[in-house]
Formats: C-alpha cells, sequence, structure tokens
C-alpha cells in the first residue's frame, strides 16, 4: 500500500469531508500505524494529496492553498499537477481558463485564488527540483517552475511565450526528448478520443 492510497482510506474510514488541524494530526498518526511510524507521511503531503482527491482541506503551509469558499474550492480542487512537462501544461492552460473567466465577472476573489494557486505551483515544483536526485529530475522541475514563474507574471501572454519557449535551441537541447514524448503522448490521447467518438 502506498502512502496515498493509505491516506485515503484513513479518510474515507474516518468519514471525513473537511480536516482541519486535529483530523489531519488523526490522518498522520492513522497513516503511520497502517505502514509502520518511519513511514509516515509528511502534513505537507498529506495536505496535497487531500486537496487533490476534491476534499476540503483547512490547514495549509508554503506548500499547499487554502481555498475555503465555494464554489471556488470545488473548481479549482486538484488542478495542481506538474510531475512531467504535460501535466504542467494542462495545469497552466487550466488556471488561465479560470483566471480569465473570473476576471470576466469581474470576480477580484476567484482571480487571486487562481494566483495563489500558482504560487503554490512554483514553490512546489522549486522543492521537488531541490529534492530530486538525478540531474535530469532537477532540470525538468527547475524548468516547471520557471514556468509558473511566467504565468505568475503575465497570464495573458503565457500560451504564445511557453510556444516560444520549447521552440528555443537551448530547451530542446535540453528537454527535447522529453517534450517530443510529451507532445506525442498528446497528439495519441487526441487521436484515441476521436476514434472513441467515433464509435460512439
Amino acid at each position: 500500500m502506498t502512502k496515498k492510497q493509505a491516506i485515503l482510506l484513513v479518510c474515507e474510514r474516518e468519514g471525513l469531508s473537511t480536516v482541519g488541524a486535529s483530523e489531519l494530526e488523526l490522518i498522520r498518526r492513522r497513516v503511520g500505524e497502517l505502514l509502520g511510524g518511519p513511514r509516515a507521511p509528511s502534513r505537507t503531503y498529506i495536505i496535497q494529496v487531500l486537496q487533490e482527491a476534491g476534499k476540503r482541506v483547512l490547514v495549509h503551509d508554503r506548500y499547499t492553498a487554502v481555498i475555503p469558499d465555494e464554489p471556488y474550492a470545488s473548481e479549482l480542487a486538484g488542478l495542481l499537477k506538474f510531475d512531467t512537462f504535460e501535466a504542467a501544461e494542462a495545469t497552466l492552460e487550466h488556471l488561465t481558463q479560470r483566471y480569465r473567466h473570473y476576471k470576466q465577472l469581474g470576480d477580484a476573489k476567484g482571480a487571486a485564488y487562481v494566483r495563489q494557486l500558482a504560487l503554490v505551483g512554483k514553490q512546489r515544483a522549486r522543492a521537488a527540483a531541490r529534492a530530486a536526485r538525478s540531474p535530469d529530475k532537477r532540470a525538468v522541475k527547475a524548468e516547471i517552475a520557471n514556468w509558473f514563474t511566467v504565468w505568475l507574471y503575465s497570464p495573458d501572454v503565457f500560451a504564445d511565450w511557453l510556444i516560444l519557449r520549447k521552440q528555443a535551441p537551448e530547451f530542446l537541447a535540453r528537454f527535447g526528448r522529453v517534450a517530443a514524448a510529451a507532445d506525442a503522448s498528446l497528439k495519441n490521447h487526441g487521436t484515441n478520443s476521436r476514434r472513441c467518438s467515433d464509435h460512439q
């Protein structure tokens, strides 16, 4: 059983839909009991897993975002994913869509929540870069952190910037194979989606 599976299992067993400080410590203890003390996850990791699962989490640290208000909590739940370039690009595309939506509505609170998520994404990516064991993974996470930084400076032009960035000789020399694999995956996903639609 992985740490993530154990966290979600404990949450289900305890019937937790909202998690505050006391519930967080309860989850940490129960997961430690399930997996063994040394394997108990950090508070930050538990919060991230719960937020990605759509749980309402009322505690945070510098690597997590608290969005207590509805409909924002539901609309923005689970958006931060950046394991790969493909996932990071999809995340930033979703953040751009939500940001523009809230700006068009004149919803300053919603737009601020989106920026808060992007800032957390940047901080997590930087932390992942520092913790990465291989130079290649470290470089990918650092690059993704830079994407979040550019997005925070100018969300409206980020998509155009990213197109140019992925065509830059420096990027292609450093990440060409990784980026090509991500683009191929996106194309295959689109082809498979069209095939499924053709059979419906």
